[in-house]
């Protein structure tokens, strides 16, 4: 599951180079939310792994501006479905997109989602001393 956080440039790890048939690729995402119903596709730009040939790396930017062909996108906090298109050319919709490569969950997490955490401090008390 990759977990996108609200208003940062997120590390998306993912394995895609063994199921791309393309020589030049550009590598699409898309993003249904399963609560709102909707589809975005965001170009996950630049690979920005040190092992190419073992994972793909890509920063995704969680933004209020979005400018998807440049890998940044506007979300709502909830989980989604997504799936990685490749295409030979470097747009941000499915129009060239030439087959998935991968696919799976995501959850985008906000401020809101901070729970509350355990303070394991111990006090002591003593009553009629």
């Amino acid at each position: 599951m990759i977990t996108i956080n609200k208003g940062q440039v997120n590390k998306v790890v993912v394995t895609l180079r063994e199921k791309t048939t393309l020589s030049t690729v550009y590598y699409l995402m898309e993003l249904f939310w399963n609560q709102g119903k909707s589809t975005k596709v965001v170009n996950m730009s630049t690979n920005i792994s040190s092992n190419i040939s073992r994972w793909d790396e890509f920063g995704i930017e969680e933004n209020t501006i979005e400018d998807l062909l440049n890998g940044i996108v506007s979300l709502e906090v909830g989980t989604y479905d997504y799936y990685i298109h490749q295409s030979s050319t470097n747009v941000d919709n499915l129009s060239g997109a030439e087959g998935i490569v991968e696919s799976g969950k995501l959850v985008v997490i906000g401020d809101e989602d901070v729970k509350d955490s355990y303070n394991d401090q111990k006090t002591k008390v003593v009553y009629n001393g």
